[in-house]
């Protein structure tokens, strides 16, 4: 059981490897974001949309609105708990170390929702800025596939890498407390009077 922390807080950092968001058209993916993009402030366009952008670079100058910088920072805080979190969990269990590491996965958690909950709206805004400036003569979308993802609010789903860092982080809570109650086992508990002694 004292490994559980460690191997939750590893899926963690590997969830922003994962995809975060997808932003689509008419069902058909437009941009695609994973964590360390969400991280960056980077957006990956989708090649047959990018062939019909006159000026495909207006999608990432996007990327520096101040709803962005919002996510971005969410997104490194977290990534730094994560972090943060793994190098205590891999150290000699004591009640403090697995206190600190659970108040580092509550944080986690607690940025992980409301990325969860907030974070599709501020990258819909960002999208929206640009795309309600672009016009077919001078923008950087054809007429049709701008009013189109107007029109459609820009679609945009949540992938599995947000999902996956809370239910870890949520995991890691669950675990240090269980623990720290005695209620993981003879192991656990010995494991948690050791620390204390």
């Amino acid at each position: 059981m004292q490994r559980v922390p460690s191997a939750l807080f590893a899926v963690m950092i590997v969830s922003f490897v994962l995809p975060w968001y997808t932003v689509s058209c008419l069902g058909e993916p437009v941009l695609t974001s994973n964590g360390i993009q969400t991280l960056t402030g980077q957006v990956r366009i989708n090649d047959d949309f990018a062939k019909d952008l006159k000026d495909s670079e207006r999608i990432g100058d996007a990327t520096h609105s101040s709803e962005s910088v919002v996510v971005q920072i969410l997104a490194a805080v977290a990534l730094l708990c994560a972090v943060g979190g793994y190098g205590v969990s891999i150290m000699a269990p004591t009640s403090s170390r697995r206190r600190t590491a659970m108040i580092l996965a509550l944080v986690v958690s607690i940025l992980a929702g409301v990325g969860i909950l907030f974070g599709p709206s501020m990258f819909a805004s960002r999208l929206d800025t640009v795309l309600a400036s672009a016009d077919g003569s001078g923008g950087g979308l054809l007429t049709g596939i701008a009013a189109g993802l107007i029109k459609d609010r820009t679609n945009i789903a949540i992938e599995i890498g947000p999902w996956l860092l809370l239910l870890a982080s949520l995991g890691i809570v669950a675990v240090s407390f269980l623990a720290d109650r005695g209620l993981l086992g003879e192991d656990a508990g010995a494991a948690v009077r050791g620390g204390q002694s």
